[in-house]
């Protein structure tokens, strides 16, 4: 008994200090992850660009015809390259926000943890 009464200390020290940080630590990590793995940054400077860089060159010669049709050729593909990327991009913006929120959750289960477990503990045996 003696020795579980001298670990409580010490696990309440390791469980508000060290763990904290290193749970800091690991949401950094996903959310660096999920930043680079939706590529925001490239897909922002990359926005109005063609869709997988999909289009016509301009011919040379005054041919009015083929010039109208090369011109809405490469404007329906940045109008689907905006699309696309706009979509990429609330999708990356979505799930930085949900990792946000569940770790919000799993942060105030955490710090409430220790204090949770024997009480769950003592209404599984008294039958609360």
């Amino acid at each position: 008994m003696r020795t579980l009464l001298a670990f409580i200390p010490q696990y309440l020290l390791w469980h508000y200090t060290r763990a904290l940080r290193e749970m800091f630590s690991v949401f950094g990590n996903f959310m660096w992850f999920l930043y680079n793995y939706f590529s925001i940054p490239l897909l922002v400077k990359t926005f109005l660009s063609p869709f997988e860089r999909l289009g016509e060159e301009y011919k040379k010669g005054l041919n009015i015809e083929a010039m109208l049709g090369t011109f809405v050729i490469n404007t329906i593909m940045r109008l689907v390259g905006v699309i696309m990327r706009a979509l990429v991009i609330v999708g990356g913006l979505f799930a930085l926000v949900l990792l946000s929120a569940v770790y919000v959750g799993a942060f105030a289960l955490w710090l409430a943890m220790p204090f949770l477990v024997p009480f769950l503990l003592i209404a599984g045996f008294v039958g609360i």
